[in-house]
């Protein structure tokens, strides 16, 4: 019976996580860049590499935050070495 709850506790948090980073884009989609930062902040500080993208999106073209380019780099970095692909490709652009 634990082992069950355990399960039923991780994915759980795992929709969670998920929930967090398709709320953050479709508030990007909308335009809402204080929503998206949320939203990607927190699945991000929750593990999620694809919402760490969109929130170094954000510090790459100051939208809700200042435009920090360094900043947005370490996150592609963090990102890429988590094996997130499109956190390379970012990376690889941004270097340009």
């Amino acid at each position: 019976m634990k082992k069950l709850l355990l399960v039923a506790s991780v994915v759980f948090a795992a929709n969670l996580v998920a929930d967090d980073f398709e709320d953050g884009k479709a508030a990007l989609v909308k335009g809402d860049y204080h929503q998206a930062h949320v939203h990607f902040e927190k699945a991000c500080n929750e593990g999620n590499q694809k919402a760490c993208v969109g929130f170094a999106g954000l510090y790459e073209n100051g939208r809700d935050v200042e435009k920090d380019i360094a900043k947005a780099k370490e996150m592609y970095k963090t990102a890429c070495d988590a094996g997130e692909e499109l956190g390379c490709k970012r990376l690889e652009k941004i270097k340009e």
